[in-house]
Protein backbone atom coordinates (compact mmCIF):
# COMPACT_ATOMS: atom_id res chain seq x y z
CA UNK A 1 0.00 0.00 0.00
CA UNK A 2 3.09 2.14 0.56
CA UNK A 3 4.53 1.69 -2.32
CA UNK A 4 1.34 2.74 -4.52
CA UNK A 5 0.86 5.96 -2.12
CA UNK A 6 4.81 6.52 -2.95
CA UNK A 7 4.26 5.79 -6.94
CA UNK A 8 1.13 8.57 -6.63
CA UNK A 9 3.54 11.28 -5.12
CA UNK A 10 6.73 9.89 -7.33
CA UNK A 11 7.89 13.63 -9.49
CA UNK A 12 8.63 11.01 -12.63
CA UNK A 13 8.11 8.51 -14.65
CA UNK A 14 10.86 6.13 -13.72
CA UNK A 15 9.74 6.91 -10.25
CA UNK A 16 6.72 5.92 -10.66
CA UNK A 17 7.58 2.36 -11.99
CA UNK A 18 9.72 2.01 -9.01
CA UNK A 19 7.12 2.11 -6.48
CA UNK A 20 4.61 -0.03 -8.89
CA UNK A 21 7.01 -2.48 -9.05
CA UNK A 22 7.34 -2.42 -5.13
CA UNK A 23 3.69 -2.60 -4.80
CA UNK A 24 3.65 -6.14 -7.16
CA UNK A 25 6.33 -7.57 -4.97
CA UNK A 26 4.35 -6.70 -2.23
CA UNK A 27 1.43 -8.46 -3.54
CA UNK A 28 3.04 -11.55 -4.59
CA UNK A 29 4.50 -12.08 -1.07
CA UNK A 30 0.66 -11.48 0.62
CA UNK A 31 -1.47 -13.36 -1.60
CA UNK A 32 -0.16 -16.84 -1.00
CA UNK A 33 -0.30 -16.01 2.53
CA UNK A 34 -4.08 -14.88 2.43
CA UNK A 35 -4.58 -18.23 0.61
CA UNK A 36 -3.47 -19.92 3.38
CA UNK A 37 -5.02 -18.31 5.81
CA UNK A 38 -8.20 -18.89 4.42
CA UNK A 39 -7.44 -22.26 4.20
CA UNK A 40 -6.84 -22.15 8.14
CA UNK A 41 -9.75 -20.30 9.10
CA UNK A 42 -12.30 -22.80 8.04
CA UNK A 43 -12.98 -26.56 9.18
CA UNK A 44 -11.11 -28.94 6.70
CA UNK A 45 -14.90 -29.91 5.14
CA UNK A 46 -15.29 -25.90 3.92
CA UNK A 47 -11.62 -25.74 3.26
CA UNK A 48 -11.81 -26.11 -0.68
CA UNK A 49 -14.92 -23.29 -0.79
CA UNK A 50 -12.95 -20.81 1.19
CA UNK A 51 -9.85 -20.77 -0.73
CA UNK A 52 -11.49 -20.90 -4.04
CA UNK A 53 -13.59 -17.89 -2.80
CA UNK A 54 -10.42 -16.25 -1.50
CA UNK A 55 -8.43 -17.23 -5.30
CA UNK A 56 -11.53 -15.97 -6.88
CA UNK A 57 -11.94 -12.28 -5.12
CA UNK A 58 -8.08 -12.00 -5.54
CA UNK A 59 -7.98 -12.94 -9.48
CA UNK A 60 -11.03 -10.32 -9.88
CA UNK A 61 -9.49 -7.81 -8.26
CA UNK A 62 -6.07 -8.47 -10.40
CA UNK A 63 -8.83 -8.17 -13.53
CA UNK A 64 -10.39 -5.44 -12.21
CA UNK A 65 -8.40 -3.22 -10.81
CA UNK A 66 -6.46 -1.92 -14.07
CA UNK A 67 -9.84 -0.59 -15.04
CA UNK A 68 -10.53 0.95 -12.27
CA UNK A 69 -7.49 2.62 -11.95
CA UNK A 70 -7.62 4.20 -15.88
CA UNK A 71 -11.24 5.15 -15.33
CA UNK A 72 -10.15 6.99 -11.82
CA UNK A 73 -7.06 8.28 -14.01
CA UNK A 74 -9.29 9.26 -16.69
CA UNK A 75 -11.36 11.34 -14.25
CA UNK A 76 -8.89 13.15 -12.22
CA UNK A 77 -5.21 12.16 -12.81
CA UNK A 78 -3.04 9.44 -12.39
CA UNK A 79 -1.34 10.75 -9.15
CA UNK A 80 -5.19 10.42 -7.71
CA UNK A 81 -5.97 7.41 -8.39
CA UNK A 82 -2.66 5.72 -7.18
CA UNK A 83 -3.66 7.14 -4.34
CA UNK A 84 -7.13 6.34 -3.81
CA UNK A 85 -6.29 2.72 -4.90
CA UNK A 86 -5.24 1.94 -1.33
CA UNK A 87 -8.35 2.58 -0.06
CA UNK A 88 -10.85 0.20 -2.33
CA UNK A 89 -10.31 -2.99 -0.74
CA UNK A 90 -10.84 -2.65 2.56
CA UNK A 91 -14.34 -0.73 1.52
CA UNK A 92 -15.53 -3.53 -0.38
CA UNK A 93 -18.18 -5.27 0.06
CA UNK A 94 -17.11 -8.50 0.81
CA UNK A 95 -14.27 -7.30 3.50
CA UNK A 96 -16.41 -7.65 6.51
CA UNK A 97 -17.29 -11.39 5.57
CA UNK A 98 -13.36 -12.25 4.92
CA UNK A 99 -12.09 -11.88 8.72
CA UNK A 100 -12.31 -14.47 10.91
CA UNK A 101 -14.15 -12.31 13.78
CA UNK A 102 -17.11 -11.67 11.40
CA UNK A 103 -17.53 -15.00 10.85
CA UNK A 104 -17.53 -16.14 14.91
CA UNK A 105 -13.49 -16.88 14.56
CA UNK A 106 -11.65 -19.75 14.03
CA UNK A 107 -12.90 -23.30 13.93
CA UNK A 108 -11.78 -26.24 15.13
CA UNK A 109 -10.90 -24.90 18.54
CA UNK A 110 -7.68 -23.32 17.55
CA UNK A 111 -6.73 -19.55 17.43
CA UNK A 112 -5.21 -17.30 15.17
Amino acid sequence: MLATVAAALAPSTPVVLVGIAFAGIGTAAAAPSLVRLAGRAVDPASRGAAVGTVTTIGYLGFVLAPALVGAMAGAASLPVALAMAPSVPPSSPWAPRAWPSAAGGRRGGRSW
